[in-house]
């Protein structure tokens, strides 16, 4: 069981807890974890205050990778590419590269893009929250559905937040 705290990542076997400490090079503050996820390859990605981390397969250290990504709130590893969720938007790469293949325009969103939860369904769609909508990503087309969720109420509009899972009916 993989556990992210606010001083680094635990390893727990059922008997021993193996401690990873991610170190912040540019400053001495502490790297909290918000986010694990491991991929089919059995790499784990951590999104952390500084950045994307990463845990090759066989090896003992997580490395910082990813340098235009300064602070990652949410990672997800599905089949062979990576989504990284932050206030800037969505980013996607692959395990050699980094590009941001999700360009949300934020002239045709909400001025605040920051993504929070992204998930994926059993189809292959990304899904993902921003301010005010859920938004689904078809990675075989390229295309994103924005499905508006915020309602107005006497103190504004409903924020989203995050989503617990995705179940399609077909």
């Amino acid at each position: 069981m993989w556990i992210a705290t606010s001083n680094g990542i635990n390893l727990y076997d059922g008997i021993n807890i193996q401690t990873y400490r991610l170190e912040n090079t540019e400053t001495k503050n502490p790297v909290l974890v918000y986010r694990i996820s491991i991929n089919d390859s059995g790499n784990v990605y951590a999104a952390t205050n500084t950045g994307l981390f990463v845990l090759m397969k066989g090896e003992n250290h997580f490395k910082r990778i990813c340098p235009n990504i300064n602070f990652a709130e949410w990672v997800l590893a599905h089949k062979d590419k990576i989504y990284i969720g932050n206030r800037q938007g969505i980013f996607c790469m692959n395990e050699r590269n980094t590009s941001k293949l999700l360009n949300i325009d934020k002239k045709n969103l909400e001025t605040n893009n920051s993504v929070r939860c992204i998930l994926a369904d059993p189809q292959g769609n990304i899904w993902f929250t921003t301010r005010y909508h859920l938004n689904r990503y078809t990675p075989s087309t390229g295309k994103i559905k924005r499905i508006p969720v915020g309602i107005f109420a006497s103190y504004g509009k409903t924020r989203v937040a995050a989503f617990a899972s995705v179940t399609v009916n077909v």
